[in-house]
């Protein structure tokens, strides 16, 4: 698994300015950690000292090579669209792992992203995995493979 891999850069889908939201609790999780992250949510504009973004595009229109790690947080149904728009606009390649949130995806988002961007199945963490609970013991076991090359 290589969702936090040197040079990788994260969005969280469905950052929120609310610290009630799962949306913030993440994007926070990512901003405690030191990762480089930028947030995504229609409104734009800044949570936590990080730039949000409309959508994924906005940020990879300036960013063209950029390998990002998603964490997606949004409904299935909003979550299924924000895949579609990123493969309508031609950024499926930039895109290496994802990491769904409980209850961000359904049957359908999950195939159409194995489909679209033909990642392997350890590439798409979901299943009840939380970052919150979950994503400490990933980020360490990425650490120490790094410090392994």
């Amino acid at each position: 698994m290589t969702f936090f891999q040197t040079g990788r850069k994260y969005a969280v889908i469905g950052a929120s300015s609310s610290p009630f939201k799962y949306g913030y609790k993440v994007l926070n999780w990512y901003v405690k950690h030191g990762l480089p992250v930028f947030g995504v949510n229609p409104k734009g504009g800044e949570i936590l000292g990080v730039k949000v973004f409309k959508n994924v595009s906005e940020y990879l229109d300036d960013n063209k090579g950029v390998q990002l790690s998603l964490s997606v947080i949004t409904p299935p149904e909003q979550s299924l669209e924000v895949f579609k728009q990123i493969v309508n606009n031609g950024y499926v390649n930039n895109i290496k792992s994802v990491w769904f949130q409980p209850g961000s995806y359904n049957k359908e988002v999950i195939k159409y992203v194995r489909e679209k961007y033909e990642l392997p199945d350890e590439e798409i963490i979901r299943d009840g995995e939380c970052i919150l609970v979950n994503g400490i013991y990933k980020l360490r076991e990425s650490e120490s493979l790094n410090d392994a090359k």
